[in-house]
């Protein structure tokens, strides 16, 4: 099971495109609220998680995923989150993180001395416990964290954690599936 964080104030695009694309993948993909099950996103969307921590058994964690956003700093207090987390470290889960969340991951101790990116702005963060940012790239993994950028990495991002889950041929029919490109394949006259 692929649990996915859901706060108030998280990124739309960094919780529903890896949400999106790990489903297309055939990947079982749960997403949690906290600390409600109903959440609205940094952009005023509205969500229903499809559970609380509440009573959550996460024994059939495969993987990790948080959010970035203005959410992160809620996210960052929250004990629930910060237990999955150190469960999820702890038994070598992948854990994925995007935008301002990898931040979470470094205050937490995870990144230090690995290779990680985020947000503009967070680099300072990552930096000063330890990480070695990849300032600029999309996507970067380092052992069993995935790190990513921003919304506009939102999808790479998704397509990279689909490949650690079900293999690069997976990920590369998914891409297919729904016409991802890197590069605008118009042709001009």
């Amino acid at each position: 099971m692929v649990y996915v964080i859901l706060t108030d104030g998280f990124e739309d695009m960094e919780a529903v495109a890896p949400i999106d694309v790990l489903r297309r993948a055939g990947l079982s993909v749960t997403t949690v609220g906290t600390p409600a099950q109903t959440v609205v996103s940094s952009h005023g969307v509205r969500l229903t998680a499809d559970r609380t921590f509440d009573g959550l058994d996460a024994s059939d964690l495969e993987m990790l995923v948080l959010p970035g956003g203005p959410g992160v700093e809620a996210l960052k207090r929250a004990p629930e989150v910060l237990a999955l987390l150190r469960d999820a470290v702890r038994r070598d889960k992948p854990v994925g993180a995007i935008c301002a969340a990898p931040s979470i991951l470094a205050e937490q101790g995870f990144l230090a001395g690995r290779r990680a990116t985020c947000f503009p702005g967070y680099e300072d963060v990552l930096i000063h416990h330890g990480a070695h940012v990849e300032e600029g790239r999309a996507v970067v993994q380092d052992g069993s964290f995935i790190t990513a950028r921003a919304a506009g990495s939102a999808v790479a991002f998704a397509l990279h954690l689909t490949a650690v889950l079900r293999g690069r041929s997976e990920a590369e029919k998914v891409r297919a599936a729904i016409c991802y490109e890197t590069t605008d394949r118009r042709t001009t006259r």
